[in-house]
């Protein structure tokens, strides 16, 4: 059960009977298209690729994203595997080469004890930057830059006593122009790095609420993000933190479980300023929804509810294409093996698809990272589960009609919300 909170971990591999062999030397799994066509676009059929095994030496269990650069190489961070606390990767474009950018220990190294480094973000000179739950000076969590020319590790910033520190492992960092960084903690804060910084502050104290996934801006800079929810409102809330100083937060919009329940993974704008994103829960079937903020208004409101069959559980955000289309991924639901789904939803027809279903053993199961696109269109993400060796995958999704937005990616591009959270790591068989 997950009704409670987004979380990673104890469930255990639901698929011990299925005895397929295990290979732990294996790095890059071959490149066979799978030619699992869910839907079509045109004459084009959607078709999923697993590009990368994880095996634990080189990583395991995923719970972020990727990033792309503009030569297509592929970035990313694991919750575990490695020396233990997960791991910076980089899979080259020609998918050939894999190299670890960063070895998380568990208990010790340079870095302190950590686990889950987040979602990675860049800034327009390729610098990568994200995050580790726990980790840095005194083990409270840290802000990581890797360099965009060198790979090499640094620093940036330690949580210490004076912020309550942890900051949510897989939900990623936003970047304003200016280079400030903006984030979310499982201690229900909101904290801001300023540019040049080494000292992290606090903007916001949520009582009883728990801020969840990436802060958006709107148009006019002020930041909006989720709330999981508290006593007094046990489905959640939508809160605007408002520009220039983030000292005032307001909640301008709550869910109540017919509109959704427990958002996780953060929110996306669209051209005109209008919010959408994911709940966990809530809904027609109690199995999430995907839900619009109106721009200006506020009004929240359903655009459809995940039922199972198309999918459940929505635990990251979304990514929209020029169209005002919508993509994401679900953690379970979707046929043949209720190990999770890829989907689009077009608001101009209503209409949700399923673009892919997992199926553990072969494209891997919980995908519990959104989407990212390249600047051809095609859609990449990982599993947390399952896969060649059971320690998740990377994979690709081409034909699924996805149209880039202008200007099209230059720098490293990401996804807009995954969800939870620094939780270890669950048994495995």
């Amino acid at each position: 059960m997950r009704q409670g909170r987004c979380w990673v971990g104890g469930r255990t591999s639901p698929h011990w009977w299925d005895g397929f062999m295990k290979n732990n030397n294996s790095i890059l799994s071959a490149f066979v298209l799978l030619s699992l066509a869910t839907a079509t676009r045109g004459l084009s059929a959607v078709n999923i690729e697993v590009l990368l095994n994880f095996s634990g030496t080189n990583g395991a269990n995923p719970q972020a994203g990727v990033a792309l650069d503009s030569a297509g190489n592929i970035f990313g961070t694991t919750n575990y595997g490695g020396l233990g606390g997960g791991v910076v990767y980089e899979l080259s474009a020609n998918r050939l080469n894999y190299a670890l950018l960063a070895n998380f220990p568990d208990s010790s190294g340079i870095n302190g004890p950590s686990v889950g480094p987040s979602q990675l973000i860049s800034d327009t000179s390729g610098n990568l930057y994200g995050t580790t739950y726990t980790g840095g000076a005194i083990s409270k969590g840290s802000v990581f830059k890797i360099d965009g020319q060198s790979h090499l590790f640094s620093t940036l910033a330690s949580f210490d006593n004076s912020l309550p520190g942890y900051p949510d492992a897989g939900l990623g960092l936003y970047r304003d122009p200016q280079g400030n960084f903006f984030g979310t903690m499982s201690s229900a804060t909101v904290f801001e790095l300023p540019a040049g910084s080494s000292t992290p502050k606090t903007l916001a104290a949520f009582s009883g609420e728990l801020p969840f996934g990436p802060l958006v801006p709107d148009s006019a800079g002020n930041l909006y993000g989720v709330t999981m929810g508290s006593s007094a409102n046990p489905n959640g809330s939508i809160f605007e933190l408002s520009a220039p100083n983030y000292t005032s937060t307001t909640t301008v919009a709550l869910f109540n479980g017919t509109n959704g329940s427990r958002p996780c993974g953060g929110l996306v704008a669209d051209a005109a300023g209008n919010l959408y994103g994911t709940t966990t829960n809530g809904g027609q079937y109690d199995k999430g929804v995907i839900f619009k903020l109106g721009a200006g208004t506020h009004a929240l409101g359903v655009l459809t509810s995940f039922s199972s069959t198309n999918g459940s559980q929505p635990f990251s955000g979304l990514i929209v294409d020029s169209q005002g289309n919508l993509f994401g991924t679900t953690d379970s639901g979707g046929s043949p093996r209720n190990e999770g789904t890829v989907f689009e939803y077009s608001p101009s027809t209503n209409q949700l698809s399923t673009l892919a279903a997992f199926d553990y053993a072969t494209l891997g199961s919980l995908p519990y990272s959104g989407l990212t696109a390249d600047a051809a269109g095609n859609l990449y993400g990982t599993t947390y589960w399952g896969g060649a060796n059971e320690d998740g995958t990377i994979y690709e999704i081409t034909g699924s009609g996805f149209v880039v937005p202008e200007p099209t990616f230059t720098a490293l591009s990401t996804v807009s919300g995954i969800w939870m959270l620094g939780m270890r790591r669950r048994s495995r068989r």
